[in-house]
């Protein structure tokens, strides 16, 4: 037994507070006493959304209220609220107390916790990275703006990454970056990591267009000559990224030949060891959900790095690299019910 709760007000008629078992995950059945005689039991089941918004509870199912019809409560000191033996205390500043002191705990666990946002190309992460950067403190951040100013506007390449000095990672509180997920190992043990995941031929086609807009070279090829060119940005891509687990922090994710199936099922696996899960057709919900985990404010959902039009490609197109990305089909879809699993246990509704 682990009992957390107050009695917050005492009134002539009503005695009220939250009250809950955090060894168990149902409501707790009280009882009132007065004068040291039980005189009602009830269960704290009453839904207090404002003790889920401070971090007290996760559910807020777990107000009580005792309603005396033949009774007049003239002494407060008289009254008592008992959960099994254990009193539940009455101080309007304990709750206070209470409160502030459990959010100050579970800040202090989010801020000793190191995070890794891998940004997988074309999955609304640039939108995302904005609002993370918001929740961090600048110089906690991995690539720095300086960084970013100082590779022409871009992440660093993984191997210039991996050349920062040591004590960059030890101070960092997070990494952002397109980097695949090994690359957490740079920031310790203990990595929280975050991720979007979108539709992959959404995904596909998104960045087709990405590469006709901002690489010259494609500025007047058609989206099949494009996707013709082989780049392997187009196929399995978010494979690639969950997939490479080796001894040393390599670009093997990068690699140009095709995946195999043993490629998905080790992705599926890391993709289990993902604390945060977003997906991109539902990134309001991914934002609540992380705003719930960690209890961030992440403001505004921002739409950034989109040209705000529905590409057009022929049905053809659309066909081939749906086959070609049959892998990424397998993961998405794991990505999905990993999501909706997410969202349940912390009782967000899509």
């Amino acid at each position: 037994m682990k009992v957390n709760g107050i009695v917050g007000d005492i009134r002539q008629r009503f005695v009220t507070g939250w009250a809950f078992d955090e060894e168990i995950d149902k409501p707790i059945q009280l009882d009132l006493y007065l004068n040291n005689k039980l005189i009602q039991s009830t269960e704290a089941s009453i839904n207090r959304p404002d003790l889920v918004k401070l971090g007290i509870h996760d559910k807020g199912n777990c107000g009580f209220q005792f309603k005396l019809d033949n009774r007049t409560i003239r002494d407060a000191k008289k009254v008592k609220v008992k959960y099994l033996e254990k009193e539940i205390p009455f101080s309007r500043v304990l709750k206070a107390k209470v409160s502030r002191s459990i959010i100050l705990k579970k800040q202090k666990e989010v801020q000793e916790k190191k995070f890794f946002f891998i940004h997988i190309p074309k999955t609304a992460g640039t939108s995302f990275k904005r609002m993370l950067e918001s929740v961090f403190q600048e110089n906690k951040i991995i690539p720095s703006k300086s960084d970013v100013i100082k590779f022409n506007g871009l992440y660093p390449q993984l191997k210039q990454l991996t050349d920062f000095e040591a004590n960059r990672f030890t101070n960092a509180d997070i990494l952002i970056g397109h980097y695949p997920m090994i690359a957490g190992r740079l920031l310790g043990e203990n990595i929280e990591y975050l991720t979007f995941l979108r539709n992959p031929v959404d995904r596909a086609v998104s960045n087709i267009f990405h590469m006709k807009r901002n690489d010259p070279r494609y500025t007047d090829y058609t989206p099949e000559q494009i996707y013709n060119t082989g780049h392997w940005s187009y196929q399995n891509l978010q494979v690639r990224y969950l997939c490479d687990r080796t001894d040393g922090i390599s670009m093997r994710f990068t690699a140009s030949h095709k995946l195999a199936k043993p490629a998905v099922k080790l992705a599926i696996e890391n993709l289990n060891n993902i604390q945060f899960v977003g997906i991109t057709e539902h990134f309001n919900a991914s934002i609540q959900l992380l705003e719930k985990l960690y209890g961030w404010k992440l403001g505004k959902s921002l739409q950034l790095n989109t040209s705000g039009k529905k590409y057009q490609v022929s049905n053809a197109l659309l066909e081939k690299i749906k086959r070609d990305n049959a892998l990424e089909f397998e993961l998405y879809e794991a990505a999905v019910i990993y999501f909706k699993k997410l969202l349940k246990q912390n009782n967000i509704e899509l």
